[in-house]
């Protein structure tokens, strides 16, 4: 298993494992007939409302699909299937997993005063992670700021990777 490293500028990464995920492209599509996916949010790092963190983050997951449909994301849409998903989760816990996230991230035990800040992050058909991500927010302080959004954009490149192809030679 290879990692993904992505740093954002002013000091925030995403890791991600290197993962094949198979028709991820088919699968956003299902979760987001009209374009536009669903985002949970858990825990909130910054000073800001919650309203300002979820403005921010969606703002930086779009056009951040590495691989799928060009996608809205919203903390509230009434287009989205029921049941899939993008869960975010800031000062999660280091034993959390993606599966964790999708089952039951509302009570995930948080870890506010850590840091840096560590980040969890799945995409969720149901209650199983079908993609998952981690992060540090480094010193990123503004959930509106240039590092926070390319943070963001990363942390989505990592949840849609490209998918590997298997190719085989004769």
């Amino acid at each position: 298993m290879l990692p993904l490293l992505l740093a954002a500028c002013g000091g925030g990464t995403v890791y991600a494992p290197f993962q094949a995920v198979d028709d991820l492209d088919s699968y956003l599509r299902y979760a987001a007939p009209e374009g536009e996916a669903q985002v949970e949010i858990v825990g909130n790092p910054f000073s800001s409302s919650p309203q300002a963190l979820a403005q921010g983050l969606v703002q930086g997951f779009a056009g951040g699909v590495a691989y799928g449909p060009d996608l809205r994301f919203s903390t509230n849409s009434r287009s989205a299937r029921t049941g899939y998903r993008f869960v975010v989760a800031f000062a999660a816990p280091v034993t959390a997993t993606g599966d964790d996230l999708c089952r039951d991230a509302a009570n995930l035990a948080l870890s506010p005063r850590a840091q840096p800040v560590r980040v969890k992050a799945a995409f969720c058909i149901q209650n199983r992670a079908y993609s998952e991500a981690a992060g540090q927010l480094g010193e990123i302080s503004d959930p509106f700021s240039a590092p926070f959004r390319l943070w963001a954009r990363n942390l989505m490149r990592a949840l849609t990777p490209t998918p590997v192809l298997d190719v085989q030679s004769d």
